[in-house]
């Protein structure tokens, strides 16, 4: 059974690679890392909510 909803980078729309999100889920550490979330969401190109999400599982959950 195959979703109707493109995920991930197979959606149009997608800022954001499978790649990326594994990246950024190793790098970003809350209250550690050396950049805030803000500067994460300026260099992947995309605003701070679907960063957090992203980051948090919420969105890209097909990404281990």
């Amino acid at each position: 059974m195959s979703s109707r909803y493109k995920k991930g980078s197979e959606h149009k729309d997608a800022k954001l690679t499978e790649e990326k999100v594994r990246q950024l889920r190793k790098e970003f550490k809350p209250f550690k890392s050396p950049l805030g979330l803000k500067a994460y969401a300026d260099k992947y190109g995309v605003n701070m909510s679907a960063l957090s999400q992203a980051i948090r599982g919420e969105t890209w959950k097909h990404v281990k």
